[in-house]
């Protein structure tokens, strides 16, 4: 089977890291236009990533029967057309609903894109794939943002939809013309099957361990994009445009993260151990936002000082988040090679799950102070580094009959 060129996967990919940073700069603007609590804006995030895990389930299995570019062509036209329509939506409960249909097209950005880059490349391959993918995907976040931020200030949030239409629908017509099939297991899975794959992954208490860093890392990630403009726009009075050069450099951050990654490996550095040293910088970055937060919300620090210093910590962050996520969505699957598409679905599905859990409770605990905010996240750090040390422990590992063969 050809190979999916990396130009490729690399705009498939950025659809999952670019639409959410385009549409949450629009988030104090659409709670004000529909006269709504700042927590029911975010819940149109915590409904995409539902929509998100839903949709990577389906179409990640139904790849395997029907191959993987069909699926991708389905879910991007999906995604085009909820976007046409949100752009004249009149409430938030009719935006919420098309977010969750778009992300449900959306999430073959994810786990198509992640199922062909296991069709294609294996190994230490893989793993680079990964990191230059991530290096520039890193970018993405960015560019959403400054993108986003610049049409809220100068048209209004609902000009974002057009943009993402724009941006999609040039990638559907690259990959109609060169986007080559890799499924070479086309057909050869039946239900019996999936079940089968499905009690296997419960069974993986190692695999479980990956999804929930996955899900808490990417929790922590987005949750702080759907929280920051509330922080930056609203609290602290920053213009939307200016608020994106923030999000440059947590972005450039994320870049030099995924660099770091590759060079260490470059280096012979052993993977889980780059992992474990990614993880423990989250925990200092996310207790120093925890301090930092608390100090400014019951006002021992002005807000201009605020504007600068705490943004710190989230640079920090996002220097773990693309240290490590390459290298955990590597050693995540590695076992389940001819299931890539059902396995891939499945385990999509779950940290997805998560990823939406957390946003949900970000919105939930949205307040005037961000010190709750603060703490979540800082327990989430430490949550993520208690599941990788667990999944280093021998007594996890079990008899895995997709090892070698199905």
């Amino acid at each position: 089977m050809a190979k999916a060129p990396a130009f490729l996967l690399f705009c498939l990919f950025a659809i999952t890291q670019s639409t959410e940073s385009v549409f949450t700069t629009g988030l104090p603007q659409i709670a004000a236009e529909f006269n709504i609590p700042p927590g029911l804006a975010q819940l149109s995030s915590s409904i995409y990533f539902f929509g998100f895990a839903i949709g990577i389930l389906v179409l990640g299995r139904v790849s395997d029967y029907f191959g993987r570019k069909p699926v991708v062509i389905f879910g991007l036209s999906l995604f085009l057309i909820t976007s046409l329509i949100s752009i004249f939506v009149n409430d938030i409960y009719h935006l919420i609903a098309l977010r969750f249909i778009q992300a449900f097209g959306g999430s073959v950005g994810s786990v198509i894109a992640q199922a062909m880059a296991r069709d294609s490349y294996k190994g230490e391959n893989l793993s680079k794939l990964y990191a230059m993918l991530s290096a520039g995907i890193a970018l993405m976040p960015a560019l959403g943002s400054f993108v986003g931020g610049n049409i809220v200030g100068l048209f209004g949030w609902r000009y974002n939809f057009l943009y993402l239409f724009i941006v999609v629908l040039l990638i559907l017509i690259s990959c109609i013309y060169k986007l080559p099939e890799t499924n070479a297991y086309i057909g050869r899975s039946d239900s019996k099957k999936f079940i089968k794959i499905l009690k296997t992954m419960l069974q993986d208490k190692k695999l479980m361990c990956y999804g929930g860093i996955i899900g808490g890392f990417n929790g922590i990630y987005y949750s702080f994009f759907i929280e920051a403009p509330f922080i930056f726009i609203s609290k602290l009075k920053l213009h939307p445009s200016k608020f994106a050069y923030l999000i440059m450099l947590i972005s450039f951050s994320a870049f030099c993260g995924s660099n770091i990654s590759r060079f260490l490996q470059s280096k012979g550095i052993e993977g889980k151990r780059i992992i474990e040293g990614g993880l423990v910088l989250s925990i200092f970055s996310c207790f120093a936002f925890l301090i930092l937060g608390t100090i400014w919300s019951y006002g021992y620090m002005p807000d201009e000082s605020a504007l600068r210093i705490l943004i710190i910590p989230m640079l920090a962050q996002s220097l773990c988040f693309t240290t490590v996520m390459p290298l955990i969505l590597r050693y995540s699957l590695e076992d389940y090679t001819k299931v890539n598409g059902s396995a891939g679905s499945i385990f999509g599905m779950m940290y997805y799950s998560i990823v939406a859990f957390i946003n949900y409770i970000t919105s939930r605990i949205h307040s005037e102070t961000i010190t709750k905010f603060c703490l979540f996240i800082f327990c989430l750090s430490l949550g993520c580094y208690f599941l990788f040390k667990q999944s280093k422990k021998k007594f996890l590992n079990f008899e895995n009959p997709y090892k070698e063969e199905i």
